[in-house]
């Protein structure tokens, strides 16, 4: 079975200085650290873990030893001890557990508060490396965040398929565009979906939520119902802006933590802002993969042994035979020649 893993890195190295008790203790069960005389290094082999479980006695020496420090997460950590302590004294344990998920923020919000109070760190940039222990199409990628004290921007190799807003039938071709993929792991789970996202117009937002438009508040998301594979969730956005409120759909993983609804929707901010981190060649492949009709396919058994399950594309010209390529390997030149007019 594969292993997918988010290799990260923090950088820079955080002064002692620079983090209150608390934030040190959270930010150490999320990454590993190495404190260095000049700082501290975080990173991660694996992924940083959204669900950190300190023990009570340090939990409440670090809350302590941070008093009227800037912290969102002050008072947060101090419910969660009040309700510890309201438990019987059979039922506390050892540990509290504490979920970096919830909309109070995580760890990205714990590096914000940092650099807003740091008189010597302006932002953080976060780097991650998404891998996998088996040569996986889906299995590799990257991204990016960019943590100032205003703002957390992020961006990754998270696709774009459309360009544009989809119409009710654009949005059926979207969401049923590999159901010809090879009878395989990766299009049961639904691995090859995850990730993905396009901008939807509101009759279509509002056909797809249906019953559960009314849970769907403006800015905010809601995982759809339906028979979706068991690794991934199909979720609609909600996104005020200065034009309006603008719909979005996309299939985030269960199973990766590089694909959760909140780095999507960071993703789709960052993209939407006119300011990509990342170059935009996977959404170019996505446009050509979609318009392709049927000249788009996947590598079966014939195509020498890595490629089988990865999407081909046939490419035309005038005067020679068509030629048969991996989606992947189209170079420029052939991704400005089959890419559709919007």
């Amino acid at each position: 079975m594969a292993d997918y893993r988010t290799e990260t890195v923090v950088t820079p190295d955080i002064p002692a200085s620079d983090m209150t008790p608390l934030e040190r203790l959270m930010l150490s069960l999320v990454f590993d650290e190495e404190a260095w005389s000049d700082g501290t290094f975080f990173s991660t082999w694996n992924s940083p873990n959204e669900l950190i479980s300190p023990r009570e006695d340090e939990l409440r020496v670090a809350l302590e030893g941070s008093p009227g420090s800037e912290s969102r997460f002050n008072e947060y950590i101090a419910n969660l001890l009040a309700a510890f302590d309201a438990k019987d004294e059979a039922e506390r344990g050892f540990y509290i557990e504490i979920d970096l998920t919830t909309s109070q923020g995580g760890w990205p919000e714990i590096l914000q508060d940092i650099v807003r109070r740091s008189n010597t760190i302006e932002e953080i940039v976060v780097w991650a490396a998404f891998t996998c222990s088996k040569m996986c199409a889906d299995g590799f990628g990257g991204s990016v965040m960019r943590i100032t004290g205003t703002a957390i921007q992020y961006s990754s190799t998270t696709d774009r398929i459309h360009t544009g807003t989809a119409s009710a039938t654009e949005v059926r071709a979207l969401l049923s565009r590999h159901d010809t993929a090879p009878m395989s792991l990766r299009r049961f789970t639904g691995i090859l979906h995850a990730g993905e996202w396009f901008e939807l117009q509101e009759p279509a937002a509002r056909a797809m939520a249906g019953l559960f438009l009314a849970s769907l508040r403006p800015g905010g998301l809601t995982v759809l119902p339906g028979r979706r594979p068991e690794q991934i969730r199909s979720v609609l956005f909600s996104l005020v802006t200065g034009d309006g409120e603008r719909w979005f759909h996309g299939f985030v993983s269960v199973t990766d933590p590089a694909v959760t609804p909140e780095t999507m929707r960071a993703a789709i901010v960052a993209r939407e802002s006119g300011k990509p981190v990342l170059d935009i060649r996977q959404e170019k492949l996505e446009r050509i993969w979609n318009a392709a009709g049927a000249d788009r396919g996947y590598a079966d058994e014939i195509w020498p042994p890595g490629n089988e399950g990865f999407r081909t594309i046939v490419i035309r010209r005038p005067g020679f035979r068509p030629v048969l390529k991996l989606l992947a390997h189209l170079c420029a030149e052939e991704v400005q020649q089959l890419l559709p007019e919007d």
